[in-house]
């Protein structure tokens, strides 16, 4: 088995990432494995070459990275028994959009002669936009509208008890998501906000959770089920800084131990089975109060902080799972 770890640039990657965090412990497993940026794919010749570094096996997660980054690349051509873990992230790349969609399309090649593809490319496609939500059941996801009309837009605002958040169809890091409230503002706010987010798609409005000011909690999820090692779950509470309904840690969200009550145990208890039979194998849930605001199927992180609060190794549990899906 050879495992290639696929992201957007090797370059950006930082001992803190998930991305890399998976690399590394793989390779501490002895697993041989490679990365790759977006751009070091081909095909031809019948398999599915990919073009990186050796990933180091220092005990040190950032002198690993470090040296990993120095070496030089070398070709790796993927067969059957080996594995390709894609964790792209379009949305933090568009310039490169077209790489991104490639991309895609050569792992489902790689995928249909025998590679394992982690997450398999048509299950990023239909679950990697906020649409997937509505393939949950309506009990534990927000009110929603999709659309590119502005009159749709203005409707669903005016017919909310309370603010709407809109946000782009795709999206990562809490990038073009605002709030507005047609009950204490002018239509013109809301116009303002959507006219910038219509230039590139859909846009997304949901209806506002009263939950959203204490956080939202990732939940990291593998086949249906909450990662568990030794009885400890794989979640992260993320509480916004004052002022701020967002919680990405990007924004200046801390990272805190997540709090299993009953309204997060309901929501995994529906959502796994869903995700399961969706063909979800690795995803991030975000849940605010008993509601999935967002599914990430395409690089779901929190590994680190999760492991920092709970004290298990979840990602060798990742890995062990890798493994036991190609037996």
């Amino acid at each position: 088995m050879r495992l290639v770890v696929l992201g957007n640039d090797v370059a950006e990657l930082k001992a803190s990432m998930a991305t890399w965090l998976i690399a590394w412990t793989a390779a501490r497993r002895g697993i041989p494995t490679t990365l790759a940026g977006i751009e070091g794919l081909s095909w031809g010749a019948g398999c599915l070459r990919v073009y990186g570094p050796l990933v180091n096996d220092h005990e040190d997660s950032a002198t690993a990275l470090g040296s990993t980054k120095r070496k030089a690349s070398h070709t790796v051509e993927l067969g059957p028994g080996d594995v390709l873990l894609l964790r792209t992230n379009p949305a933090r790349d568009p310039e490169r959009a077209g790489h991104h969609r490639a991309a895609l399309g050569l792992a489902r090649i790689a995928r249909d002669r025998g590679v394992t593809v982690l997450n398999d490319p048509d299950v990023i496609e239909r679950a990697g936009s906020k649409l997937y939500l509505h393939e949950l059941p309506a009990e534990i996801r927000p009110r929603q509208l999709v659309t590119s009309r502005w009159t749709e837009l203005l409707a669903f605002a005016r017919n909310e008890p309370g603010p709407v958040v809109l946000k782009p169809l795709w999206g990562t890091r809490g990038d073009g998501v605002s709030k507005v409230d047609l009950h204490t503002q002018e239509p013109e706010a809301l116009l303002g906000v959507a006219e910038q987010l219509l230039k590139s798609g859909p846009v997304v409005a949901q209806e506002y959770l009263a939950a959203a000011p204490n956080g939202d909690t990732r939940v990291l999820m593998l086949d249906g089920e909450v990662i568990e090692v030794q009885g400890k779950r794989a979640a992260v509470r993320r509480v916004p800084k004052p002022g701020e309904f967002r919680s990405n840690v990007h924004l200046g969200a801390s990272a805190a131990p997540a709090i299993w009550d009953e309204g997060l145990e309901r929501v995994v208890r529906i959502a796994g089975p869903v995700l399961r039979a969706s063909g979800v194998w690795l995803a991030g849930m975000d849940v605010v109060g008993e509601h999935i605001v967002e599914v990430n199927t395409y690089a779901p992180g929190g590994f680190m902080n999760a492991e920092s609060h709970e004290g298990v190794d979840f990602l060798g549990a990742l890995i062990d799972a890798v493994i036991a899906k190609i037996g």
